[in-house]
């Protein structure tokens, strides 16, 4: 009994330090995207990790409203995640095979981790006289499964909503192996024409250990959505940090679409016009 106390104690540990490690935008940046993967088979860090990807966007306004990274190698590992602040939505995927005869990690430093975080600051315009309520969801779907063999590994999410300046409240939680189905949800009183509210979404999958012969994925990647509940009249959305909030920044081979479909309405008017 005091054996299973003290494991379960070293991975909730565990799970803080993959949480803050996978958490790498900087505390001072109010506005920001990040995706990152990371794959160390060797979880002390005595070889080069096999894989280490980042992709971010830390100054506003954004030139881009998607980060992404993806990287595999075949028969090992492979993982995507994105963090999407034009279209609210954080995916994130990882599966890695054990095909050695042991055990590979250990229950203190993950040999895998996803992520995907979002971080914005809203301004929001509202013509009431009395104090309202604005609430910020995340809502996160999925699934974390083992084969082959078993797996230490689950996914987390986190949700920060406040005002700006001011405490943000929060929320979050940690997924085991199995089926995710959670909405994490954070509701803020607010009062005054205009009001700064800054808030942070992150969402993640970790893996600590895998038995000889296992398969351990964690699919995250459909979604996990952000939404913004406001009252149903008085209160707006007028602007964002990012510039981005919910508003998606076409990728270059889109405009470059969109102009040759310009092109294309352009010449047809003209056969109309000489015809």
């Amino acid at each position: 009994m005091i054996a299973k106390v003290f494991v379960a104690s070293l991975m909730s540990v565990a799970a803080a330090i993959c949480s803050a490690q996978a958490t790498a935008l900087e505390a001072s940046v109010l506005s920001g995207l990040e995706a990152r993967g990371f794959v160390d088979l060797d979880s002390f860090g005595g070889a080069p990790p096999l894989s280490d990807k980042v992709d971010a966007v830390t100054t506003a306004p954004f030139a881009r409203s998607v980060v992404n990274v993806a990287d595999a190698q075949p028969g090992i590992f492979e993982y995507a995640s994105s963090a999407d602040i034009g279209s609210l939505a954080l995916k994130v995927f990882g599966t890695l095979t054990n095909g050695g005869g042991s055990s590979i990690g250990n229950i203190e430093v993950p040999i895998m981790r996803v992520a995907a975080e979002i971080r914005d600051v809203i301004t929001l315009e509202s013509t009431l006289t009395t104090p309202y309520e604005v609430t910020l969801q995340l809502l996160v779907n999925g699934t974390i499964s083992t084969t082959g063999g078993l797996a230490n590994a689950f996914a987390n999410g986190l949700l920060e909503f406040g005002t700006n300046p001011g405490a943000n409240g929060f929320d979050g939680d940690r997924y085991p192996i199995g089926a995710v189905a959670d909405t994490l949800s954070i509701t803020r009183t607010v009062s005054g024409p205009t009001v700064e509210m800054d808030l942070k979404a992150f969402l993640g999958f970790n893996v600590f250990q895998v038995d000889s012969g296992a398969t351990v994925t964690g699919d995250l990647g459909s979604t996990a959505f952000l939404s913004l509940i406001l009252p149903s009249s008085g209160v707006e959305l007028v602007g964002s940090e990012s510039g981005t909030f919910g508003a998606p920044i076409p990728e270059p081979q889109t405009y470059a679409l969109m102009l040759a479909g310009l092109v294309l309405v352009c010449a047809a008017a003209r056969r109309r016009t000489h015809a």
